[in-house]
């Protein structure tokens, strides 16, 4: 590889080796045949080079960034392996940025993801306001995974000897009433005026973003300025898992003030000191979702979530380990609220929309939201 000026390839030793006991022989056997499976990791740093193979984190994938550019640019030529446990979750059309970084993708003969999508998706127009946006979610999945399925290999946490098992519990905490009387009045006026502040929700998607905060007690004002509205889901929370060692999702930013408000300095956003002290961690979803272990706590708690169905699925695996039998999650919302409704999309394995959003509320959103 080449390297920047002045710098040079680092060698590190192997700091520490764990072994567990592998429980199904026959499946690691035919996978690997000396019997042993390998998981390095680099602290701060998932790129490495072992035996000439240039090893790369692809959590930015499959969107292709300017590392994937690079990738293709630099290393399209070799053989790659691509690793997901969730690579096209939500729609089918992942699948093509997924083999984009080699040059040996069996969809080399499309020109780009748009000509590739008129074959394999069936494209739709989303309007926001008076922009509109071509959707390609719809895929013709059966299409593409004829064409793609002899590139794969399936290997599931059972196939790797993991026997743990995650358990959901929805726990409904209801909206404060004044909250929910600022929700309707929003949904049915687009816009609420103080004295100093105004919310403003005259499309479906601000519409959206400021009932999901108001709901879950933050809020940014037309302004710019945010307020935290109500504290006593997260105090709530605090009570309900007291004794116990927890790890939070939140998704707006300000809830992170709220809880650090409620936790004090219980509560820290840095993985090293999560795990090495008895302070609880609140990490904000989208981040939190990949790539790290939170296998220190307890329990994993879900103050709020976000639309995506891959980060859903990603982030309530942050518990598993090889070793331990039983990942516990909560998720804390009103029963009749907006939560309620993105948490059935996510089950699904959905991503939760603007089209979602005004379906649900049908009938009670004022019509000139568009």
């Amino acid at each position: 590889m080449r390297q920047k000026k002045k710098h040079s390839i680092k060698f590190a030793r192997v700091e520490g080796i764990e072994v567990y006991e592998l429980t199904d022989r026959e499946r690691i056997a035919e996978l690997c045949p000396d019997g042993f499976v390998y998981d390095l990791e680099i602290e701060n740093n998932h790129n490495y080079i072992a035996n000439g193979i240039l090893v790369h984190n692809c959590s930015a994938f499959p969107k292709p960034c300017n590392s994937a550019k690079t990738i293709r640019e630099r290393f399209g030529h070799l053989p790659q392996i691509y690793l997901s446990g969730t690579p096209a979750i939500e729609s089918g059309s992942q699948w093509f940025h997924s083999f984009w970084t080699s040059k040996f993708s069996p969809f080399n003969g499309f020109k780009n993801f748009y000509d590739w999508s008129r074959t394999y998706t069936e494209p739709f127009t989303k309007h926001f306001g008076a922009l509109q946006v071509k959707d390609y979610s719809k895929s013709k999945d059966d299409e593409i995974l004829a064409i793609i399925e002899p590139y794969l290999v399936r290997f599931t946490q059972k196939d790797a000897g993991f026997t743990s098992e995650i358990t959901e519990e929805v726990i409904y905490y209801p909206i404060d009433a004044k909250i929910k009387q600022m929700v309707k009045r929003l949904m049915a006026d687009l816009v609420l005026e103080g004295k100093e502040e105004t919310i403003l929700g005259d499309t479906a998607a601000k519409l959206m973003s400021k009932v999901h905060q108001l709901e879950n007690g933050t809020i940014i004002f037309e302004s710019g300025n945010s307020m935290i509205l109500d504290t006593s889901k997260a105090e709530y929370i605090k009570q309900y898992f007291e004794g116990k060692k927890i790890a939070i999702f939140y998704y707006f930013k300000k809830e992170w003030e709220l809880l650090k408000q409620v936790f004090g300095d219980n509560l820290t956003d840095n993985l090293e000191e999560f795990n090495t002290t008895d302070k609880h961690i609140a990490l904000q979803q989208i981040s939190g979702s990949e790539g790290i272990s939170l296998k220190e706590a307890d329990v994993l708690v879900y103050y709020n979530s976000g639309y995506s169905g891959r980060q859903y699925t990603q982030g309530r695996d942050r518990l598993t380990t090889i070793n331990r039998s039983a990942n516990h999650v909560y998720f804390f919302f009103d029963k009749d609220g907006l939560n309620a409704k993105i948490y059935k999309a996510l089950k699904s394995k959905k991503r939760y929309n603007e089209k979602l959003f005004k379906k649900s509320y049908k009938g009670i959103i004022n019509p000139n939201c568009n």
